[in-house]
């Protein structure tokens, strides 16, 4: 008989020991007239609750403060411009404890001091930014030092000298939009970072986005009129999926082992610009990515991306400043029912040893549809298609290359096997052949 409200007593303990974990509300300007005010005479837990307003301060959350909220309610401005010029006052707000949540505030003006950032997060961790509008700070609009576990979303910045910059694993930067920067939009470094559906637009400096170190992870965003490669990723195992780039200096740059690259589009790059290129990429995995109007190659992947596999890739007028659609550095790669369309020199343009190249369309190029070069030792061409292409249909220069089921119509020349072919089975051209010994079947 006594179990029942020895148990109710003990539900209610725990339901107020839990109301107290919440911490106590300090409202401003009802209870403080500012937010520095109030951070300073709350405890650990507590959350700050700011009215609609503008306040011109610069706001500081001491390490002591773990697990404190920062909230704003209705338009709140952190305005961080000093009333004096001499005035060294750094960033608008500055996170030093861990857990913390800042979330809905407007900070703008960050111009003085060493660090003139939005927001800096240092020694410390588990920060948690969100809904943030940051503007016109003369450095970057986020900063994260060294500090793991922190989670950035929602944010816009603009009109700042640079977008985010994340160090610290595990890091998070979902649904940012960041533009008219004079800097890049993101730089996340650390492991197993991620950056995701954010847009980017207007940006300056080498890269709109990078992200650098283990098991990094790019997906969903969409980037525009970026100066420089809209995409670098350095560090194996990265994800690279599912991006939208338009009228940037550049599309995706990979440097790292075994990366996947998929269903990206980059469409509309500048002078000298590649779509994709893989460095260093051993086993890279690159499939379904829609690559258009690119001043360099369309898909490039390096001599030291050896085994990778390209599936279902296109690539469409590509190559204006002399380059190719594809082009294949690295040995042993497999190019599997890939297409090039209207690309300015070659469609396919092969140099590593071992390449195998089945099921791939070359249409309409300005030169070769397949150009295997020299250096494509024992290379297999097996039920690929070239078609109206300026120059030769397919060109084989390398020795001991199989060709087998291929179809060339309508090239200037459809086959031109100048090289060593040791198979020669099933294909259909109208001119053209085989130059050198063996003399097999055409």
């Amino acid at each position: 008989m006594t179990l029942a409200p020895r148990s109710a007593g003990v539900a209610l303990a725990v339901a107020a020991f839990a109301l107290d974990a919440l911490g106590e509300t300090h409202v401003v300007p009802t209870d403080h007239l500012t937010i520095q005010d109030a951070i300073d005479v709350a405890l650990p837990g507590d959350t700050i609750l700011v009215k609609a307003g503008v306040y011109t301060e610069n706001v500081v959350i001491p390490k002591e403060l773990a697990g404190l909220q920062l909230r704003g309610k209705g338009k709140v401005v952190l305005d961080a411009h000093a009333s004096m010029v001499e005035q060294d006052i750094g960033p608008g707000l500055v996170v030093l404890a861990p857990n913390v949540v800042v979330r809905d505030l407007e900070i703008r003006n960050a111009s003085f001091g060493d660090n003139p950032y939005g927001v800096l997060v240092t020694e410390t961790g588990n920060t948690v930014l969100q809904n943030l509008r940051i503007s016109h700070c003369v450095d970057a609009g986020i900063v994260i030092n060294a500090c793991p576990d922190v989670r950035i979303e929602g944010c816009t910045i603009e009109a700042c000298g640079s977008g985010i910059l994340a160090n610290g694993d595990r890091g998070v930067v979902r649904k940012a939009t960041i533009r008219n920067c004079a800097g890049p939009a993101v730089l996340a470094a650390g492991l197993d970072m991620v950056v995701e559906q954010c847009k980017v637009s207007t940006v300056l400096g080498e890269f709109a986005i990078a992200a650098i170190g283990p098991d990094a992870r790019v997906r969903k965003n969409a980037i525009t009129n970026a100066s420089g490669a809209a995409i670098v990723v350095e560090g194996p195992n990265a994800v690279v999926e599912s991006n939208d780039v338009q009228g940037s200096g550049g599309g995706a740059f990979i440097t790292g082992a075994a990366p996947l690259v998929r269903k990206n589009t980059i469409r509309r790059c500048g002078d000298g610009a590649v779509g994709i290129y893989v460095a260093l990429g051993v086993g890279a995995t690159i499939e379904q990515n829609v690559v258009e109007d690119v001043a360099a190659h369309g898909i490039y992947v390096g001599a030291d991306s050896m085994q990778s596999t390209l599936t279902k890739n296109s690539v469409r007028r590509c190559g204006s400043n002399g380059e190719s659609g594809f082009t294949i550095d690295a040995q042993d790669c497999v190019l599997t029912k890939n297409q090039a369309r209207e690309c300015f020199r070659d469609g396919f343009r092969v140099h590593g040893v071992g390449t195998e190249l089945e099921r791939n369309l070359a249409e309409r190029c300005g030169e070769d549809g397949f150009d295997v070069e020299a250096g494509a030792l024992g290379a297999t061409l097996r039920l690929n298609v070239a078609k109206a292409c300026g120059a030769e249909g397919i060109e084989i220069n390398a020795t001991g290359v199989a060709l087998e089921l291929n179809v060339a119509k309508g090239n200037r020349i459809d086959l031109a096997a100048d090289g060593s072919v040791v198979t020669f089975v099933g294909n259909s051209y109208s001119n053209g052949g085989l130059f050198q010994s063996p003399q097999i079947d055409y």
